[in-house]
């Protein structure tokens, strides 16, 4: 098994060695935060609003129709198996094994969130590996 890693010693944007842990921890946050968003300006508003829109209100019918078992179904099992659905650890292969078990739970996570026109947090959530790209890294952005 492959060995981790620790982080002694980082610089921060001003050149400042980071040993904290917790420190390191909250700068890196921030700077991958600031890396992964974007500012939304109004050239930017203005531009995307000049876009006529694409679908038609009859599709938008159709996709906001409540989901079917079937069709919940028909998703989960044409899935990779292996796959990791979220950061909960579960993978597909879960679901399809349980699937009598888990199906009305799913499919009420599912409609609430699509009735309510919001996605949980919980299931909205990412993990980043910082991977480095050199030998010894002594920056954020050597990751």
């Amino acid at each position: 098994m492959r060995q981790r890693n620790r982080i002694s010693c980082i610089h921060d944007y001003n050149g400042n060695c980071l040993s904290d842990e917790g420190e390191i921890a909250s700068k890196a946050v921030k700077f991958f935060k600031s890396l992964l968003s974007a500012d939304i300006v109004d050239s930017d508003r203005n531009f995307v609003n000049s876009i006529p829109p694409l679908v038609k209100e009859e599709d938008n019918k159709i996709r906001m129709a409540p989901f079917t078992s079937l069709e919940l179904r028909e998703v989960v099992f044409s899935m990779s198996p292996e796959k990791a659905l979220g950061s909960d650890g579960f993978i597909a292969l879960f679901f399809q094994k349980c699937w009598d078990f888990v199906e009305n739970d799913v499919l009420l996570v599912l409609e609430e969130s699509r009735h309510n026109r919001t996605i949980p947090k919980e299931l909205n959530t990412t993990l980043i590996s910082i991977i480095p790209k050199m030998e010894n890294p002594n920056s954020f952005s050597d990751f």
